[in-house]
Parts: C-alpha cells; sequence; structure tokens
C-alpha cells in the first residue's frame, strides 16, 4: 500500500511497469513508490528503465549523470544531479531550475504546494485536457502541437497525447540543433 503524502492524495491513475521506481533507487530509505501517473496524469513517477533513457537527447544541457524520477503532465522532468541537487527542466524552452537537493522533499513537499499545482504542474489545464481527451498512460504526456519553438503557445494551441520518450527525444535533438549550433555532426 502507498503511503506517501502527496502521491497518496493523489491517486495512482495508470500503473507503471512492476520494477522500482527511479526514486527507490535514488532515496533508499524512502518508502516503496511505485512507478505510475498520479492524478490522472499531473506527475508520473518513472521507473528505473525509462528513467535511464529520458535525458539521452538533453547531454548538451543536463549533466550526464543525472537520473530523470519524475515527469508532469506536459513532460517537463524532474531529475537529480548527483552533484547539484534536484532540478525540473522545461522542455519546451530548455530551461533548467534548481529545486532542491532532496528528492523525496521534492515529491512529497515542494510539488504539494498550491502554487507549483498551478504554474508547474499545470493542474487546471491537464484537468481540462483530461476532459478533452482522456487521462494518460504510463510514458505518455500531453504535447504541444506544434511546439513553441514552432510557433505553438501553451495557451492557445492543442494538445495531443504522446509517448514522452519520443518527444523528449525530438525536442532535445532539435533545441541542441538551434541553441548549440557549435555542436554539429557534420
Amino acid at each position: 500500500m502507498l503511503s506517501f503524502g502527496f502521491l497518496s492524495a493523489l491517486g495512482m491513475t495508470a500503473a507503471g511497469p512492476a520494477r522500482s521506481s527511479a526514486l527507490n533507487a535514488l532515496c533508499a530509505a524512502a518508502p516503496v513508490i511505485p512507478p505510475g501517473v498520479y492524478g490522472n496524469g499531473l506527475v508520473t513517477i518513472l521507473d528505473e528503465v525509462i528513467s535511464g533513457a529520458l535525458l539521452a537527447e538533453w547531454t548538451w544541457l543536463v549533466p550526464r549523470a543525472s537520473v530523470a524520477f519524475a515527469i508532469t503532465g506536459f513532460g517537463d522532468v524532474f531529475f537529480l544531479d548527483p552533484d547539484k541537487g534536484v532540478h525540473f527542466l522545461e522542455v519546451q524552452i530548455a530551461h533548467i531550475e534548481f529545486i532542491d537537493s532532496d528528492a523525496l522533499w521534492t515529491v512529497n513537499e515542494f510539488l504539494s504546494r498550491p502554487a507549483v499545482m498551478e504554474k508547474i504542474l499545470r493542474e487546471g489545464q491537464i484537468e481540462a485536457l483530461v476532459a478533452a481527451h482522456r487521462a494518460i498512460l504510463y510514458g505518455e504526456a500531453f504535447v504541444l502541437t506544434p511546439w513553441e519553438l514552432l510557433g505553438g503557445d501553451r495557451r492557445a494551441c492543442p494538445y495531443d497525447i504522446g509517448k514522452v520518450d519520443v518527444y523528449l527525444n525530438l525536442v532535445g535533438q532539435t533545441l541542441r540543433q538551434v541553441l548549440d549550433p557549435g555542436d554539429r555532426d557534420c
């Protein structure tokens, strides 16, 4: 039984694979936190396998040793850099923000703050998208169509449900070419 404050209150709405979560791998003293989608997609706790591959195309911005442990319903990533703590990657604009040194505190305390629920997790927008589409499943996210880089506006443009690993890989590759032009393979 899950007994973990904020995630318990949200409730798991779609189970992840029957593996250990990346959060449990990072925090040995943590209660067992199964990978899965919580609150109809507000937050997804990642398993160790998807976690390892999710930031592969972001090494130009995110340190290689970093471990993704959670995503928002929009595919934005919470990751732990072992040297510098927990950060939030806002994928559409390639912006990283420091959160705290503790991943458990981030999930159980930080994410439950009303301002974080509104501005980072975008609870109202998730609720509207779930009503318009469906709740997302494990490994999915609501993806802005078109991306902000291509002229999309998160307040007005439509969202589709897509595979979060594909989305992160494509956006990471595209933004690397646009924002870091010295790193080209030609």
